[in-house]
């Protein structure tokens, strides 16, 4: 009888509803997915897919390299700004001699000279008056004039832009008559004859930022009218309203 109760209680803790739930829990785990009947088809449809992608790509990359290389006003101009990149960039370690250095009585291929110096392998484009290498001034004078018109148009651009959009956001409101009067005043002086009485009021002697002022205050008009006609046209847009009356703040 301890016999059988004992069997009774080890088959009652064998199988019971708690037992079967874990047991068919872990037959579902463990047993694996059934391959689909898709899956040879889609994964070749993807593998074709992939190859002729990479035909394409290929293709695209082909066609613009020869699009590039056979555009050549693109190639003159790319060659253009980089070499005024390099000016730029390297200027000063590319002049031979130091631009600002006067020479008088000098020695050259044994002869006592007094400038100008004729182009030779001392002076490859030769002196001025005073000895100073013209190779050395061209390199050091064209550095600063490309630093000079980088920061005259940054200066316009980001006047014209920021000026325009707050006129064109306004339109109509005081803001945008006082913005459109000033702009009005500048355009009606010639730009080189503002631009030069500016230098001479700030001092011509003052360095490059004299220059740049100049020169902004008599361009950023153009850019300013650009983007004040782009920004009323694109406020009254849906996208626009949305954003305001969802809450966004327009100022």
């Amino acid at each position: 009888r301890i016999r059988d109760g004992l069997g009774s209680v080890a088959g009652f803790l064998r199988y019971n509803e708690i037992t079967d739930f874990f047991r068919q829990a872990f037959r579902r785990r463990s047993a694996e997915p059934e391959p689909s009947p898709f899956a040879d088809v889609a994964a070749a449809h993807n593998e074709l897919f992939d190859s002729a992608a990479d035909v394409y790509r290929t293709q695209r990359r082909r066609a613009w390299w020869r699009a590039t290389m056979g555009n050549l006003p693109f190639m003159v101009g790319g060659f253009l700004v980089l070499a005024l990149l390099s000016i730029l960039v390297f200027g000063p370690s590319l002049t031979p001699h130091n631009p600002y250095t006067t020479r008088g009585l000098t020695i050259i291929d044994g002869e006592f000279l007094v400038p100008p110096f004729e182009p030779g392998t001392t002076y490859p484009l030769g002196t001025d008056v005073l000895g100073r290498d013209i190779a050395s001034l061209i390199l050091s004078g064209a550095q600063q004039t490309l630093i000079l018109a980088v920061l005259a148009v940054g200066a316009r651009l980001l006047i014209g832009f920021v000026l325009g959009a707050i006129a064109g956001w306004k339109s109509g409101s005081w803001i945008d008559r006082l913005v459109m009067g000033v702009a009005e005043v500048l355009s009606a002086f010639p730009a080189l004859v503002l631009a030069m009485i500016i230098v001479l009021a700030m001092g011509i002697r003052q360095g490059m930022g004299v220059f740049v002022v100049a020169l902004c205050v008599v361009g950023w008009g153009e850019t300013m009218l650009y983007v004040r006609g782009e920004v009323m046209a694109i406020r009254p847009r849906p996208y626009i309203e949305s954003a305001v009356a969802v809450g966004v703040r327009t100022t």
